[in-house]
């Protein structure tokens, strides 16, 4: 019997989030990953870091750098990357 793969896609997108309405959508995803793939799309660099083990960073539509968050935040081998999380960019 062949087992059914389900992914899910959840984006999440606030105007003006308030502080309490992040942290509840995160404890929502860091529930939900345990039973789910969750792609999630930000510009919210804190909120990537806390709640995703992978992570891809794209520029200008072409994908630029992807791995485990933590090295990729730690240790960007890009230099966009770099820029990017340094506050040089965008």
């Amino acid at each position: 019997m062949k087992k059914l793969l389900l992914s899910i896609v959840l984006l999440l997108s606030v105007a003006n989030p308030q502080a309490q309405s992040i942290s509840h959508i995160e404890e929502l995803v860091q529930e939900l990953k345990k039973e789910v793939t969750i792609l999630i799309v930000t510009h919210n660099m804190g909120q990537a870091m806390r709640i995703s083990s992978k992570s891809m960073f794209m520029y200008l539509g072409e994908l630029v750098e992807y791995g485990d968050t933590a090295t990729m935040f730690s240790n960007p081998s890009d230099e966009r990357t770099k820029a990017y999380l340094t506050g040089r960019m965008g």
